[in-house]
C-alpha cells in the first residue's frame, strides 16, 4: 500500500490544480518545489476528464503499456525484416518467459500455502508487472526502449534528429524518474570512450552524443537538486532502499531468452566483422548488468532490471529466426537451430514459461479493480471524507502509520508519519509516534502537538485501546467525529 498512496498524495495535488508539489507524508513546512510528469499529467487528466484519480492513473497504465509495446516493436525493426518475426517477439516480450512458473506449480503440488514468487513475477524482470503495476514505472521503461531505438537509428543514418529524439525521450524519464537517466547517460559515454579508444571516434560522432546527453543533463541536475540537497526531499534519497536480487535470482527470472541470448553469443565467431548495432546490443547487455549489481551506488538498482529484457529477446531472435547476417555465427549450433522441429519446441517453451505473464496478468487485473480499497473499510473511507470536507486544507493528522499512509490520499492533508521513504527523518519520527500513540506522557503528547503544529488526531483500530480513554481526557483534544470505528479529535 505504501507506494501506491505516495502516488496518489502527488496526483491528487495536481488534480487540484497545482504545478509543483508538496510532500504531505511529512510534517515540516516546505513550499511546493517537486515537479513530476508522471503525477502532473495523471492529476491534469482526471481534473479534465471529470474522472477519479484512481481511473485516470489506470488510463496511464494502459497508455504506458501501449508506449512500452510500440517502442519494443520499433526496436525489432532495426534487427529483423520480416513482420512475423518482429511480431512473435513482441509476444514474447509482453508475457515474460521467466522461470516463475515453477514455483508456482512445485508449490502447489507440494501443497504448500505460500508461493515463493521469483522476480519474473514480483519484480521488473516482467514487462507484464511493468505495463500493470504503475505508470511510474512503464513509461521510464518504454521511453528508454524509445531512446535506444533513436540512438540506434542516429548511429545507423548519423541524422542529428534521431539524437536529439532519443535526448527527448531521455529528458521525460528524468521528469518521471531518475534511474533512466543514469543508464542512458552511462551507456552513452561508456560506447563513446570504447570508440575513442578504438581511435573510431570522430568529431561529427562526438557532436552527435553530446546532442542526445544535453537535454538528460538538465534533468539530471535538477534531479540532484531534489533528492540531495533539498531539506525535505532529499530524505528520500537517503531512505529510499531495495536489495538487489542475487545474481541466479535475476538469472532464474529473465528465464529462457536468457538462455536463448547467451547461445546467440557463445555461437557467433567474433573473429568476423560485427556490426556497430549489434556491439551497442552486446554493451546494452553488459552495462545493464554492471549497473544492477552497484550495490552502493543505487538505491533501487533492481529497478533497471526490466531494461535487460529488450535486448535479450533481440538476441534471442538472432539466434531463433537466422538474421540476415547470421552467417558471421559458427554453423554447429546455427544448424541445430535451422530445424524446424526445433524451432516449434523452443516456441513452445517459450510459450509454456510465458505462463507466468499470464498469472501476473490475472492478479494485476484484479489489483486493479479494488483500486486500493480493499485495504479500507466503510467507516474509514466516511471518516476521511469528513477530514477532507470539515478541516482546512493545510490542516495535519496525526495517526498510526498504516493509516496515515492513506491519508494524503484520500483526504488531501499533511500526516506525521506517512511514508517511509520519504517521511524526514522516518525512523526517529515511528518512534515518536509509537510513544505518542501508547499515551504514557500526556504532556510529552502535548508538546509534540504543539511542536510539530497537528490539528488532528485520527484514532482507528491500528491504534491501542488505551488511547481513546486518555484522550478523552485531555484538555488539549476535543473529539469532533465517531462513527463506531474511527474518532476524530481536534487539537485545542
Amino acid at each position: 500500500f505504501n507506494d501506491f498512496n505516495n502516488h496518489y498524495m502527488f496526483i491528487r495535488q495536481s488534480a487540484e490544480g497545482r504545478w509543483l508539489f508538496q510532500n504531505r507524508n511529512t510534517p515540516e513546512v516546505h513550499e511546493p518545489v517537486y515537479f513530476n510528469l508522471e503525477y502532473l499529467l495523471i492529476g491534469k487528466t482526471a481534473s479534465f476528464l471529470g474522472m477519479s484519480i484512481e481511473a485516470a492513473f489506470n488510463l496511464w497504465r494502459l497508455l504506458g503499456s501501449l508506449a512500452m509495446l510500440w517502442g519494443f516493436f520499433l526496436l525489432t525493426g532495426i534487427y529483423f525484416s520480416e513482420f512475423w518475426q518482429r511480431a512473435w517477439l513482441l509476444i514474447f516480450f509482453s508475457l515474460g518467459n521467466g522461470f516463475g512458473w515453477l514455483n508456482i506449480l512445485i508449490s502447489l503440488l507440494s501443497g504448500q500455502k505460500t508461493i515463493s514468487l521469483p522476480m519474473d513475477i514480483t519484480s521488473e524482470t516482467q514487462p507484464f508487472n511493468q505495463m500493470l503495476f504503475t505508470p511510474h514505472s512503464t513509461w521510464a521503461a518504454a521511453l528508454n526502449i524509445l531512446a535506444m531505438f533513436w540512438f540506434l537509428q542516429g548511429i545507423r543514418t548519423q541524422k542529428s534528429q534521431n539524437f536529439w529524439r532519443a535526448g527527448g525521450a531521455v529528458f521525460l524519464i528524468g521528469l518521471f524518474r531518475p534511474y533512466g537517466l543514469v543508464f542512458f547517460g552511462g551507456l552513452v559515454i561508456t560506447w563513446a570512450i570504447i570508440r575513442l579508444l578504438k581511435k573510431q571516434l570522430d568529431k561529427n560522432e562526438l557532436l552527435n552524443y553530446c546532442r542526445c546527453l544535453t537535454l538528460p543533463l538538465l534533468a539530471l541536475v535538477y534531479n540532484g537538486y531534489i533528492f540531495k540537497f533539498h531539506p525535505v526531499f532529499r530524505w528520500w534519497g537517503l531512505q529510499s532502499f531495495v536489495q538487489t536480487p542475487g545474481l541466479l535470482v535475476l538469472c532464474w527470472s529473465l528465464g529462457l531468452p536468457l538462455l536463448l541470448a547467451v547461445g546467440a553469443i557463445v555461437n557467433r565467431d567474433f573473429r568476423k566483422p560485427v556490426l556497430v548495432e549489434d556491439q551497442i546490443i552486446y554493451l546494452w547487455v553488459g552495462f545493464n548488468f554492471l549497473l544492477i549489481y552497484c550495490y552502493h551506488f543505487f538505491r533501487f538498482a533492481n529497478q533497471l532490471s526490466t531494461l535487460l529484457t529488450p535486448p535479450l529477446y533481440l538476441l534471442a531472435g538472432w539466434l531463433l529466426f537466422q538474421r540476415e547476417n547470421y552467417s558471421t555465427y559458427r554453423r554447429p549450433l546455427a544448424t541445430v537451430i535451422s530445424s524446424p522441429r526445433i524451432r516449434v519446441v523452443i516456441f513452445a517453451l517459450l510459450l509454456v514459461f510465458a505462463s507466468s505473464g499470464s498469472w501476473m496478468l490475472l492478479a494485476k487485473i484484479n489489483q486493479i479493480a479494488l483500486a486500493g480499497n480493499a485495504y479500507l473499510d466503510k467507516e474509514w473511507l466516511m471518516a476521511s471524507r469528513w477530514i477532507e470536507e470539515n478541516t482546512p486544507q493545510g490542516g495535519k493528522v496525526i495517526a498510526a502509520y498504516y493509516s496515515a499512509n492513506f491519508l494524503p490520499h484520500y483526504t488531501g492533508r499533511t500526516v506525521f508519519a506517512g511514508y517511509n521513504y520519504n517521511t524526514v527523518d522516518f525512523d526517529n519520527k515511528l518512534k515518536m509516534l509509537q510513544k505518542f500513540l501508547s499515551w504514557t506522557d500526556p504532556e510529552y503528547n502535548r508538546k509534540l502537538l504543539r511542536r510539530w503544529q497537528i490539528d488532528y488526531v485520527w484514532e482507528d483500530s491500528y491504534i491501542s485501546e488505551g488511547l481513546g480513554a486518555s484522550a478523552k481526557r485531555a484538555s488539549f483534544l476535543e473529539k469532533v467525529y465517531h462513527n463506531g470505528k474511527v474518532t476524530i479529535y481536534k487539537v485545542l
